[in-house]
């Protein structure tokens, strides 16, 4: 009778210490990392421009008063404001705390502003600065009033 004795195998791969489990642990705690980046403004500053005032001259509009407001809970800076389309005039930077308010002026000259947005440049905790346009504000005809 023949023996056949086998030949020893390879080495195999055999995990060990749940890898299916870390995995699913990393993706979740990188999510919730990424979701608590976002929700606090760190990266992206959550500023709002909640409403605008008209502020006329002796003929015609001069300017609008913005006002601005941090919906995250850590400060943010106003940079900037001005009309898109063009470099925002930079501003004496206001630092807003959480839920804090405050009004940013932007000047216009005659024609200045036709077509455009009025926007508000708004610098993170960590220094990104992000520019906040108010949506719906399209200042077609209101320069000439």
């Amino acid at each position: 009778m023949t023996v056949v004795t086998p030949l020893a195998s390879p080495e195999v791969f055999r995990p060990s210490g749940h890898p299916v489990v870390w995995f699913v642990a990393m993706v979740t705690g990188l999510a919730i990392t990424l979701c608590l980046t976002w929700w606090a403004g760190l990266v992206a500053a959550r500023a709002t421009i909640v409403s605008y005032d008209i502020t006329r001259g002796p003929s015609s509009i001069n300017g609008f008063d913005l006002a601005v407001v941090n919906d995250g809970p850590l400060a943010v800076e106003i940079v900037g404001a001005g009309l898109t389309g063009s470099p925002a005039r930079s501003v004496k930077p206001v630092r807003l705390g959480s839920g804090e308010r405050t009004v940013v002026h932007v000047s216009v000259e005659s024609g200045d502003c036709h077509d455009r947005l009025l926007r508000v440049d708004v610098r993170s905790p960590v220094g990104f600065v992000r520019t906040v346009e108010l949506p719906g504000s399209h200042l077609g005809g209101w320069c000439a009033l």
